[in-house]
């Protein structure tokens, strides 16, 4: 759903807002102390919403009570409000309210001007009924945004080549990815894999010619004014049986699919990276090593080859508060090279584990971890080294 986008005017966007969801004003309240505290610098990620309680605002997945007030009254959403704001949603799509007897949890997403991206999930737990939300920013981050290391900037950039072509008469430049294979990102829930992807479909976005297609549930950032952007919304535009076959007769470039979990998700990512398209997708891991393990094993030897054949890199992703209260991310980065594969392929893991990590055998430019990220940051002046040395004893 979007909120104001016609007017790109905040008040604007507010009156939309409270026309489409009557009884939602508390609500507002709570996004604009939201984007208050932002302002100032407190970097919200998080906003937790229960029934009869004040709102918990969270920072990486820390949540503080914060009182938020209208005209004096302290809210408190009531069960009622919260389930009315949830169906007034769902009216304003083609899903039937009735869906809220069924659904457990029911995942959502707003647009809205002046506030932010808003991914909801709608949900009920032993006290009543809960809207988690978590807050994007409205507009699509681009590369330089997200602080990638260098070399993993260099290889994004090193995919895509660029020609010259004529149509009717005119010249006209074309950018196009010149293999496929699998970006697979990894990271625990919270840790900005979203906000870095994103940053990258952008950057594929605007620097090649090709269709590009998402498939998420539900969808987050908005290509707004990109026809070639095809961004599929899952259970409401595609059911998932129906993925692989609507990707493949469409053939985009560049593929996103938001995250897979069963075996049978992973080997349809291999399969369609192993077809001509670059497929980039989520898994929850926690660096390059465990990602790469966790892939194969739940693939089984048998498709090993395919993936040693398709894999082009693994990103790990972590996001850390320090003590100026700034969100600073961290990265782990590996391109497997031909000595890296040959260890995969004969299950060496414990040998590629010092290898990466012990030993530090594998050049810059195929491997760049954590704490190589921390080190990067101290010298950019983000972290200090205490915070550093912390955060290599697993000081959070």
């Amino acid at each position: 759903m979007e909120i104001g986008l016609r007017t790109m005017d905040v008040e604007g966007a507010e009156e939309e807002f409270l026309s489409r969801f009557q009884d939602a004003l508390w609500l507002l309240a709570i996004l604009r102390k939201v984007k208050e505290l932002q302002a100032k610098n407190i970097p919200i990620t998080d906003v937790l919403i229960k029934e009869g309680s004040p709102p918990f605002f969270g920072v990486l997945k820390n949540f503080y009570p914060v009182i938020v007030k209208h005209k004096d009254h302290v809210i408190k959403p009531s069960r009622d409000q919260i389930l009315r704001f949830v169906e007034e949603y769902l009216k304003g799509t083609d899903q039937d309210v009735e869906i809220l007897r069924e659904k457990i949890s029911l995942d959502f997403s707003i647009l809205f001007y002046g506030k932010g991206n808003l991914r909801i999930n709608f949900s009920r737990d032993a006290n009543g009924l809960v809207l988690n939300i978590r807050v994007l920013d409205f507009v699509i981050p681009q590369m330089q945004d997200v602080s990638y290391p260098q070399m993993y900037e260099n290889f994004i950039r090193s995919l895509i080549t660029k020609s010259k072509i004529t149509i009717e008469g005119r010249e006209v430049e074309s950018g196009s990815v010149k293999h496929g294979g699998l970006i697979l990102h990894a990271g625990p829930t919270g840790s900005g894999k979203t906000t870095s992807l994103f940053a990258e479909l952008n950057y594929f976005t605007t620097n090649t010619s090709g269709l590009i297609i998402t498939y998420e549930n539900p969808i987050e950032y908005r290509f707004l004014s990109e026809p070639k952007v095809r961004q599929i919304e899952i259970f409401t535009h595609l059911q998932p049986k129906y993925i692989y076959y609507h990707f493949l007769r469409n053939s985009p470039m560049v593929g996103m699919i938001a995250e897979v979990k069963t075996k049978e998700e992973f080997i349809q990512v291999l399969d369609l990276a192993s077809r001509g398209h670059l497929v980039l997708t989520t898994i929850h891991a926690n660096n390059a090593l465990e990602s790469v393990y966790m892939f194969i094993s739940t693939i089984g030897r048998e498709y090993l080859p395919m993936f040693l054949s398709t894999v082009r890199a693994v990103v790990c992703h972590k996001l850390v508060l320090s003590r100026s209260s700034r969100i600073v991310p961290l990265y782990e980065v590996l391109i497997p090279d031909d000595v890296i594969k040959k260890k995969i392929e004969e299950v060496e893991f414990k040998s590629l584990e010092n290898f990466l990590y012990s030993d530090k055998g594998a050049p810059r430019e195929v491997f760049y971890s954590f704490n190589d990220c921390m080190e990067e940051r101290v010298a950019q002046g983000v972290l200090s080294i205490a915070e550093k040395e912390r955060l290599r004893a697993g000081g959070g």
